[in-house]
């Protein structure tokens, strides 16, 4: 029991045991799933407002709502671990195909009572097919509900040999307001744990200039490169770097990989003086003895990739 209760922990929120389930915790040992526990012991395992997980007026609510209580006390965590008000977010994440599509058809139906109520004609030409776009942009700009956090992570998690906080700043996000229902923009930071980097993706795109399939990569960590001073590590040309692929082939959809930065749009100053820069910044696709995953490349390569990678350069069209 004390396992399962502290994989909850690690969610988010501040949890606490009541000597009525220390008292059981003998007798589950298993480790089974918590709705198994009886209603009183559950009562006794709670959460304090704070951490994301309490309820809109602070009261104090158990796990599950197994148990018979007032409707202070309601539930503020599933079986999947999903807080207040969360419970219905899995809801599309496990939606057949079949329960999709009809999904999409009520959205649709939706969109198109509204026009309605605004005095629109939903069937003259040039909204016959608006409710259907607009459905499929809303699904689009509401997708989070359909990825997991540990699929869009994937292994981007590393060791780290320093014990001070790393703080990353100004990520840029956007949504939907599920309360006015209109996009809204901002900005938002984030401290690292303990010992251990998350690698995200802050904004750094490029284009994937070899043919493997990826059409751009993410940039989440640069291989022997550390942050100081809040700074965030940089990749130039013929550094390698950690990347996910976001667009491409499925096969190379949401996996982290190795690649080689091939050219970069920030000018640099060469030993001889010349300041060069390209159109773009591109990257290729490699494995950890930098070789590449595809056989050619589009475009030029800087001649700092070239030196330090052959296995690169022999593949490239040009070498600047």
């Amino acid at each position: 029991m004390t396992n399962q209760v502290q994989r909850i922990t690690d969610q988010g929120g501040t949890w606490s045991l009541s000597s009525a389930e220390e008292q059981v915790e003998d007798e589950y040992e298993s480790d089974p799933p918590i709705q198994n526990v009886d209603a009183e012991s559950q009562h006794e395992v709670i959460t304090k407002h704070g951490g994301g997980l309490g309820t809109p007026t602070g009261a104090k609510t158990n796990i599950n709502g197994f148990s018979e209580v007032s409707s202070a006390l309601q539930s503020v965590i599933n079986k999947d671990g999903l807080g207040w008000p969360a419970k219905k977010t899995l809801d599309r994440l496990r939606q057949t195909p079949e329960e999709a599509a009809a999904n999409e058809k009520r959205l649709e139906g939706a969109v198109k009572t509204i026009l309605e109520c605004l005095g629109e004609d939903p069937d003259r030409e040039g909204l016959r097919n608006t409710p259907k776009r607009y459905a499929r942009a809303l699904l689009w700009m509401t997708k989070g509900y359909e990825e997991q956090l540990c699929d869009v992570i994937s292994n981007a998690i590393f060791d780290e040999d320093h014990d001070e906080m790393v703080i990353v700043r100004d990520i840029p996000v956007y949504s939907l307001c599920e309360h006015h229902l209109v996009p809204f923009t901002g900005k938002v930071s984030m401290g690292n744990k303990y010992r251990m980097t998350l690698g995200l993706p802050v904004g750094t795109v490029m284009n994937c200039a070899d043919n493997s399939g990826a059409k751009n990569l993410f940039v989440i960590a640069v291989v022997g490169v550390g942050a100081a001073m809040n700074r965030l590590p940089a990749a130039a040309a013929g550094d390698m770097f950690v990347a996910s692929v976001k667009k491409g082939k499925p096969e190379l959809r949401k996996k982290v990989l190795a690649a080689v930065v091939v050219r970069q749009r920030k000018p640099w100053r060469r030993r001889d003086g010349v300041f060069l820069y390209f159109e773009d910044n591109a990257g290729v696709i490699v494995n950890p003895k930098g070789e590449m995953k595809g056989s050619a490349i589009t475009g030029p390569v800087a001649k700092e990739c070239a030196d330090l990678w052959p296995r690169i350069a022999s593949n490239a069209g040009t070498v600047v």
